[in-house]
């Protein structure tokens, strides 16, 4: 992992697709068994885990309807779109999942018990975060034997009124992720 790589937005080449009139980046021809969606600030309401959750929704629908497993922050927008979020699929079972507000790296491990429960293979996952953000998500899983492709948006939006300060605007994000990535490289877990 280069640590100045992707810090605004991911780079490398993805296909383009239209659903339901919003532009999302991702590999069109992709069948994952698993959306990884992961949240973006703290705000319940008026935050860009609105938008997290719209992706959710679209990327299940587009990719058949694959187990979802989700950040609570963007479980509370899910919610208001739709109660059947989370299928298990082999036995047929709905639930909800919430992984509370908890480390990227911490949300992995809770991803690891629920594959393994679903005897679900680690190397097709969809990720769902901000696109600032879904650099330094995949290369934790990558580092945890996860592999996967993204799902963002087409364009990068900032939460202006998040009450996390470093999300809000782009010249704040990039000092704390280069700053992140620095120390999640230390502790192993890049």
């Amino acid at each position: 992992m280069k640590l100045l790589e992707n810090l605004l937005d991911y780079k490398e080449p993805l296909d383009l697709i239209n659903i339901t009139g919003r532009e999302y980046r991702t590999k069109s021809d992709y069948h994952p068994n698993v959306i990884f969606t992961l949240a973006f600030g703290e705000n319940e309401k008026s935050s860009y885990n609105e938008n997290l959750a719209l992706a959710t929704i679209n990327a299940k629908t587009y990719f058949d309807n694959p187990l979802t497993i989700v950040q609570s922050n963007v479980f509370n927008f899910l919610q208001d779109y739709t109660s059947d979020y989370i299928s298990i699929g082999q036995n047929n079972l709905s639930t909800r999942l919430i992984l509370s507000k908890i480390s990227t790296s911490d949300c992995f491990n809770l991803l690891d018990n629920i594959l393994d429960e679903n005897n679900l293979n680690k190397d097709k996952i969809l990720y769902i975060a901000h696109p600032a953000h879904i650099y330094r998500v995949m290369e934790i899983g990558k580092k945890r034997s996860f592999f996967g492709f993204p799902f963002i948006e087409k364009e990068v939006v900032w939460p202006k009124d998040d009450e996390q300060l470093w999300i809000r605007k782009a010249y704040f994000w990039v000092p704390r992720e280069f700053l992140c990535r620095i120390h999640h490289k230390v502790k192993g877990i890049l």
